[in-house]
């Protein structure tokens, strides 16, 4: 997400990773995921990073080959996020949702498999074009686009609880919560969302509001 305005001071122009999530998670992995951000957060900017903000705004599918020098396979850089991670290749599909918003998805491979093709970028950009609306509620169920801050995790499990068309009894029991602490929670996701209740939220979902 681009929290704040452009500035020129700024190398990343605002934009800070906002939310990710892991489809598998190895440890090793999920660690370097996390120094990576506290690291781009202290400033500390790899030109993997530069470069994807540099083509912020459009919607794009790079191999890594093409998204870095050759020097990068020589810097530490590389050791530290491929090699030993024991990974040769990654890709990414960057969907831009909005002008501050954008979705990354990023597949990749391990040592001695073969690099990523052209036919592999061909197939995930029609894969993943055209279900931009999907990419919206992703980024809803994170509390972005129009929360007025993340949610947090529990915030979240609510989230899919009221979209499930559940009472808030209903997942109070689903969850082992009592229905005061669901209706607190409710309470704190309305809130986020700028919403005065159920309907308006699924509106939001639905792409009404």
């Amino acid at each position: 997400m681009r929290i704040s305005q452009r500035d020129k001071k700024d190398p990343l122009l605002g934009w800070r990773p906002a939310a990710t999530h892991h489809l598998y998670k190895p440890e090793p992995l999920v660690k370097l995921v996390k120094r990576k951000v506290r690291a781009l957060n202290n400033g500390d900017i790899s030109e993997s990073t530069r470069n994807h903000v540099r083509q912020a705004g459009r919607f794009r599918v790079v191999t890594l080959a093409e998204h870095v020098s050759d020097e990068y396979f020589v810097s530490d850089e590389y050791h530290d996020s491929y090699q030993a991670m024991g990974l040769a290749d990654s890709m990414w599909c960057i969907i831009p949702v909005n002008d501050d918003c954008e979705s990354y998805f990023c597949v990749q491979r391990g040592a001695g498999e073969k690099p990523f093709t052209q036919e592999d970028k061909r197939f995930m950009a029609m894969a993943l074009r055209g279900v931009k609306w999907f990419h919206r509620q992703l980024m809803l169920s994170y509390g972005l686009l129009v929360a007025d801050s993340p949610i947090t995790a529990s915030e979240r499990r609510v989230v899919k609880g009221l979209l499930s068309g559940k009472s808030e009894l209903e997942i109070a029991e689903k969850l082992g919560w009592t229905k005061a602490t669901t209706h607190g929670y409710v309470t704190q996701v309305y809130r986020k969302f700028n919403v005065r209740g159920r309907p308006e939220f699924a509106a939001l979902w639905l792409g009404n509001k």
